[in-house]
Order: structure tokens, then C-alpha cells, then sequence
């Protein structure tokens, strides 16, 4: 059986492609695995999986596209879809696979990771592109019983075509050594584990509440946060073509965000670190006292998956995907609510046993939903595609 992963992928900074690296991993010895992603890195070959950098803006890129599709010769062609990731790109790709079906017989499996934002941001234009995807597609995959509900409902999508698994975390999270813990505080300036907020600086992500309530936790409770740095660990996604209008505003509401914390004098607390790279990530995301995912609009997070692996007691706003993956194992407020989040805020950094009582929670919760599981049940899709296909003929 022969896959073929279109994703954004490392060294390329995008969630979704550090997913689909974490997804390859895990198809690993079971099924062979080929990448196909966006141009800008060299391509390379290593033991895991053979990756194809030729997706760009271009209209150049789809005989490009169209010829490494031919030379993987895959089963299925599985998207990681999610529109910002590959922006335009998405349009070479789908219609390489679309090609690649009609003269090959190639199955074609989308991954759909922003059904929420993408049906409410984009209104009818985002319900119809959801139902031409599913047009197209022989199976579609979801992470959260929301997701799949928002299918159906708005964009009138069969649910039989759907498939609802977990979104995978690290099975394991190395634990940083005594020496890696002070090296990090020492780059960063640390004196106590910090409250951390980690992804992308996006206007749904909601990080201005943080800063509201990180001001209101100070008057309301002076001294809770005295040597604990609030750190936004991130950067604006870098867009390509006609979505570059996007990107820059993105980098206007980061720059509202320095304004906010400059004027409510927060400068020694909140603190703006940039991206992280892997070097750091797992020592970061293990020292923070608490994470904040303080979402207006998400459906499930791939954040939210680490910091369950990486036992890191988490506040989250209460949307309906959140909830379902989080349940028990962290504390949920009214999105955005500055007030609740800053009670939910001071709660927890006061209170070890509840924190200790979190980290459980998750320990648990980790279990359902490693990438090893997660490949299990991939593979097991896969092959109820191509059983479908061979009863069909």
C-alpha cells in the first residue's frame, strides 16, 4: 500500500506539518509513505520517508505536481487540509489527484482540520468549498465529533463519508534534564515556571484576553504573579500569493497586542518570545506552570495535544471541540471572558493539588490518543478505502 502525505511539512514553521511528520512517523513499517509539500527547502531523502518540495503559488507547479503524483504512483492521496497551510497551492494539488484518479484509480482522503473557522470566517464561500471538497473526495477524516456535526449540518455532507478519529500526540515527551531546565530559564530570563501561551499569533487565537486578564489578575490579586513571566510563544503564519493580504493583518493585531501590554504596563510580565524551535519546545512546554489556549475559534488544536502528552495543566476557553478533547483534564472559562480567565489564572497558580490533580487527568486522557494509536486507526481507513474499491469492481 502506497500513501502519498499532502501537508506543509518541516523544516517549514506550521503545526499541521510537524502533525503530518508525527503521522508519517507513526505509518512507519506499516504502510510506505511518500510527502509531497511546498517548494523552499531542499528536498531530501532520510529513513522515514521520501519528501517532494514542488507545490507554489505558480500555475507552473501543476504539471510539476502533476509528475511527482506519477512517480509516487500512490493508493491514496491523503490532504492534510487546512487553507492557510498551502494557500493557493491546494488547487495544483487537488487537481493532480483528481487526474491522478481518473487515469490511476488513486483514492483521495482529506484530513480537515479548521471545519469551524473556515464555515463561520468564510460564511456560504466556506460551506461550499467544503461540499465541492467532499465532492471530490472518496473519504474525509475529522478529529472532533463537532467538526463532523458542522459538516453535515451546513454543508449537507453524508456522514457516512466521514471518519472520526483522535488527533494524535507524541507518545512519549523526553523530560528535561536539570541542565536543559536552566539553560532554558537562563535564555529566557526566567526566575519561576511561566504561564505560557504557545501557536500561532492569529486574531482567532484570542491572545488580547490573555493580556486583559493577565491586568486584571495584577489589581485584582497584586503579588500572584510576582516572578512569573507571562510568555506569547509564536509568530504570525507566513502566507503565499493573495493570502499575504492575511498575513498582514495578522501582523497588525500583533501589533496591537505590544500595544495593549505597553499600555497597561505589563512589559515585565508579558513577554514576547518569537517562535520556539524544537530544541526547546518540550523543555518549555514542561516547565510552564499552566498553558492558556484562549480561542475564539478553533476546532480542535494540535497545542492542546503536546500539552496533554507534555502533562501541562491547561486553561482553555470552552468551545465545543476544545471540551471534547480536554473534558475533565483541564479547566475550561467563557471565551473571551478576561475576568473568568483571570479567577481560572489565579486558581491555578495557587493551588498545587488541583495542577496535580490536572496532570493525572491527562496522564489518562493520554492513553486514547497517541499518534501510535492514531496510525493504527489511519491504516485501518486506508484499507477500508481500497476494500471498497476492489468490491466496487
Amino acid at each position: 500500500m502506497k500513501i502519498l502525505m499532502v501537508s506543509p511539512y518541516p523544516p517549514q514553521p506550521d503545526g499541521i506539518g510537524v502533525h503530518a511528520k508525527n503521522l508519517v512517523r507513526a505509518l512507519g513499517g506499516r504502510v510506505a509513505v511518500a510527502v509531497l509539500t511546498r517548494r523552499g527547502h531542499p528536498e531530501r531523502d532520510d529513513a522515514e520517508e521520501h519528501v517532494c518540495r514542488v507545490l507554489s503559488t505558480s500555475p507552473l507547479s501543476l504539471p510539476r505536481t502533476i509528475r511527482a503524483v506519477h512517480i509516487a504512483s500512490p493508493d491514496i492521496i491523503h490532504y492534510q487540509f487546512n487553507i492557510p497551510a498551502l494557500g493557493i497551492s491546494w488547487i495544483w494539488a487537488i487537481l493532480a489527484g483528481v487526474i491522478t484518479r481518473r487515469e490511476r484509480g488513486a483514492k483521495l482522503l482529506f484530513t480537515l482540520h479548521e471545519v469551524r473557522r473556515d464555515t463561520t470566517l468564510l460564511g456560504p464561500v466556506g460551506r461550499l468549498l467544503y461540499r465541492l471538497i467532499a465532492h471530490v473526495a472518496d473519504a474525509l477524516i475529522v478529529y472532533t465529533a463537532e467538526a463532523r456535526g458542522l459538516l453535515v449540518e451546513r454543508c449537507g455532507i453524508p456522514a457516512v463519508m466521514i471518519t472520526l478519529m483522535p488527533h494524535g500526540a507524541p507518545d512519549t515527551f523526553p523530560r528535561p534534564t536539570d541542565d536543559e531546565h536552566a539553560e532554558l530559564f537562563a535564555r529566557y530570563g526566567l526566575s519561576k515556571d511561566p504561564v505560557l501561551y504557545f501557536g500561532y499569533i492569529h486574531p482567532d487565537k484570542g491572545i488580547e484576553h490573555l493580556i486583559d486578564a493577565v491586568a486584571e489578575l495584577e489589581q485584582r490579586s497584586p503579588g500572584a504573579l510576582d516572578g512569573v513571566a507571562v510568555l506569547i510563544a509564536g509568530q504570525v503564519r507566513t502566507r503565499q500569493g493573495v493570502f499575504r493580504y492575511f498575513e498582514r493583518k495578522d501582523r497588525a493585531y500583533e501589533r496591537d497586542l505590544h500595544t495593549a501590554v505597553e499600555r497597561l504596563g505589563l512589559q515585565l510580565t508579558v513577554r514576547f518570545i518569537g517562535y520556539v524551535d524544537q530544541r526547546d519546545t518540550n523543555v518549555l512546554l514542561q516547565s510552564a506552570r499552566c498553558a492558556v489556549l484562549p480561542y475564539m475559534d478553533a476546532t480542535q488544536s494540535g497545542v492542546l495535544n503536546l500539552l496533554i502528552a507534555a502533562r501541562t495543566p491547561v486553561i482553555a476557553n470552552n468551545l465545543p471541540g476544545l471540551q471534547e478533547t480536554l473534558g475533565d483534564a483541564g479547566l475550561l472559562v467563557e471565551p473571551g471572558s478576561a475576568a473568568d480567565l483571570a479567577l481560572a489564572l489565579n486558581r491555578l497558580l495557587d493551588d498545587k493539588e488541583l495542577r496535580d490533580t490536572l496532570v493525572e487527568r491527562m496522564a489518562t486522557l493520554h492513553d486514547a490518543i497517541t499518534f501510535t494509536r492514531v496510525g493504527e486507526m489511519l491504516v485501518a481507513t486506508y484499507r477500508q478505502l481500497l476494500q471498497h474499491t476492489h468490491a466496487s469492481t
